[in-house]
C-alpha cells in the first residue's frame, strides 16, 4: 500500500512498470508529498473490482493521471484509457511522452530531460532531479 494518507492526496498517479520506481524516488525527495502512486501490472483481464477498491479512498483527488515512459501511441495508455473512463465516469489525464514513430528519442540528454519533466508533471511538482 502507498504510504501517502488518502486525506492528503491531491494527485492519484496510476502507472505500470519501471516508471513506478522513478515516481517513488522523486516523491520521496518532496518534503510534503501530495501524490499517491498506484502500480497496475495486470491489464488483461482487467480486474475492475480490485481496481475500484484500491482507488476508492483516493477518488476525491484533484487529479487522476496515468503516467508512462513510452510515447502516448505506445505502452498501455491506448488500452487502459477507455477502461478508466468507463469505470470512473471521467477522463484520466495522460502524462508521458507525446506520440512518435519511435519509442526512443535517440538522445540520452533529451531522454533524461523528458523523464524528469514527465515525473514532475505526474506528481504535480516542479522538481529539480539530478542523476536521472
Amino acid at each position: 500500500p502507498d504510504p501517502t494518507p488518502a486525506k492528503k492526496t491531491e494527485t492519484l498517479v496510476l502507472c505500470s512498470g519501471k516508471v513506478y520506481y522513478d515516481l517513488i524516488e522523486a516523491r520521496e525527495s518532496i518534503r510534503t508529498p501530495k501524490a499517491t502512486i498506484i502500480r497496475i501490472e495486470q491489464f488483461y483481464p482487467f480486474n475492475q473490482s480490485q481496481f475500484l477498491n484500491t482507488i476508492e479512498p483516493f477518488t476525491h483527488a484533484k487529479r487522476i493521471v496515468w503516467c508512462q515512459e513510452e510515447p502516448q501511441n505506445m505502452g498501455a495508455w491506448s488500452f487502459l484509457s477507455p477502461i478508466f473512463e468507463e469505470l470512473l465516469g471521467k477522463k484520466v489525464e495522460y502524462v508521458g511522452r507525446t506520440s512518435t514513430a519511435s519509442p526512443a528519442t535517440g538522445s540520452l540528454t533529451l531522454h533524461k530531460k523528458e523523464q524528469v519533466e514527465l515525473i514532475a508533471n505526474a506528481l504535480g511538482q516542479s522538481l529539480s532531479i539530478t542523476d536521472k
